[in-house]
């Protein structure tokens, strides 16, 4: 079952957007999820899935640019892991007209579980820090 990452919220610009982005990025998973399930009947899931690939790629970069303008000291880690949870992506994508629906399923949970672990830490320490640096 995809479970949703609920992000910690502030009153700052970047966090409302950050926050937002989450909501498209998983509403996308569970689009995916959704036509996977459902055998994709109406033949979208291999859009879905472009769709979460470019909205995701924006996203981490807008992420790696904001943290540089707010000199995070966790930059590195955290570009490693957007690295990875791409290449989570990029395995669910190769090959994805060949792969059975399970074999789609269990990539896009691998995904799923990296993505959620990643916004309740990794986003999360980010929107402490740019919030505290936006109040200092």
């Amino acid at each position: 079952m995809m479970n949703e990452a609920k992000p910690v919220r502030s009153d700052s610009p970047a966090d409302v957007t950050i926050g937002s982005e989450h909501q498209i990025q998983m509403g996308l998973v569970r689009a995916l999820e959704a036509a996977l399930k459902s055998g994709d009947r109406d033949g979208n899931s291999a859009e879905i899935l472009d769709r979460l690939q470019v909205f995701t790629s924006g996203h981490f970069l807008g992420e790696q640019l904001l943290m540089r303008l707010h000199s995070y000291a966790g930059y590195e880690q955290h570009c490693r892991e957007h690295e990875k949870l791409l290449g989570a992506l990029e395995a669910l994508q190769q090959g994805f007209e060949a792969k059975s629906r399970e074999e789609r399923l269990a990539t896009l949970q691998v995904f799923e579980v990296g993505i959620t672990r990643h916004i309740a830490t990794s986003d999360s320490a980010l929107e402490h820090h740019v919030a505290s640096a936006a109040t200092s």
